[in-house]
């Protein structure tokens, strides 16, 4: 029998298969690299779960509805073209504030930027911060109108950010306003627009030089993040993980920080 050596096969094990994928994982890695892989896909999948439960309390308890993933076929009335651009899919809650332990700066003059910010979870979460201003940036005028019905809903928390904006453009034409900026990125869209995208970064940090993070959540291939934004020099990683417990060590989701300016 030849070798797989594909981790790719055992990332997820699921029902019926869970068995016969362990049996084919130590076959193929040894008893010890099997078990080591066996019980990473569990922990993966017991750790999506935990996350699933509480980002449907989040929805309950504010009155909210920003869970379910959307295809980008379902969207309609569209400001931009769609061909390189991703459906709906929110971050988890508990990935927010591991997120923003990254940033180590008084949030009151910062203005969060979510691109492609879809029903609105991350700009509701971030509003629970001071940031001076919460946008997020959509393209789907449908996800724009569940995005202000769920910003007009939010109850029973924190709101710290007096300013909540819903702007309903394409990213590629979006103007980064004045102010230093936390600028957010789940995956919006694939590389040709995310190069358009940081080129607009750096031409309004050349012309209004400030303090601007770039925060990217678990960056794919087809995005190509980490060569987008590392061609420019006045852009500085300062982080490749989220920084505390549980997801430092043992997390499968990566976040990629960026900063601009002293």
């Amino acid at each position: 029998m030849k070798p797989l050596h594909n981790t790719r096969k055992y990332r997820l094990f699921q029902g019926q298969r869970d068995l016969v994928r362990a049996y084919c994982a130590v076959a193929d890695l040894g008893l010890v690299g099997g078990f080591k892989l066996t019980g990473w896909a569990l922990w993966r999948r017991m750790l999506r779960r935990v996350l699933r439960l509480q980002d449907q309390m989040f929805d309950r308890r504010h009155t909210i509805q920003t869970e379910g993933d959307v295809e980008l076929n379902h969207l309609k009335a569209l400001h931009g073209d769609p061909k390189h651009s991703a459906g709906y899919e929110p971050m988890h809650v508990a990935q927010f504030p591991h997120l923003m332990a990254t940033i180590p700066e008084d949030l009151n003059d910062f203005t969060f930027i979510d691109f492609g910010a879809g029903k609105g979870r991350a700009v509701l979460l971030a509003a629970r911060y001071p940031f001076k201003k919460a946008i997020g940036v959509e393209f789907s005028e449908d996800l724009c109108h569940r995005m202000r019905d769920n910003i007009a809903s939010y109850s029973n928390g924190p709101r710290l950010c007096p300013d909540i904006e819903v702007a309903c453009a394409d990213a590629t034409t979006f103007e980064l306003p004045p102010t230093p900026c936390v600028l957010f990125f789940f995956n919006p869209f694939n590389k040709p627009i995310l190069i358009q995208v940081a080129r607009n970064i750096h031409t309004s940090y050349s012309a209004n030089p400030r303090t601007i993070y770039i925060v990217f959540l678990n960056p794919k291939e087809s995005n190509g993040a980490e060569d987008v934004f590392g061609q420019y020099p006045e852009m500085t990683k300062v982080s490749t993980k989220l920084e505390r417990p549980p997801f430092s060590i043992i997390s499968p989701w990566r976040g990629i920080v960026y900063r601009m300016g002293k």
